[in-house]
């Protein structure tokens, strides 16, 4: 396996997990208004993960893009 090869199945891999992050996150979105205040904690602790890792995959494949919270 070349070293583009291996560069392209990385970013694949990347751009999956993203997906994956951005979907998990989109879930918890569409139940969050559903949840009993038992789960609330649960709730935001998994959504804001989820967001976390997606933005730093996202910031990974395009770097330079996001906000640096300055």
């Amino acid at each position: 396996m070349t070293d583009d090869e291996k560069a392209d199945a990385l970013l694949d891999r990347i751009r999956r997990a993203r997906d994956w992050a951005a979907g998990e996150e989109a879930k918890l979105k569409e139940v969050g208004e559903h949840v009993s205040s038992n789960d609330d904690l649960a709730y935001a602790v998994n959504y804001v993960a989820y967001g976390a890792v997606r933005e730093v995959l996202d910031e990974i494949l395009q770097p330079g893009i996001h906000s640096t919270g300055d």
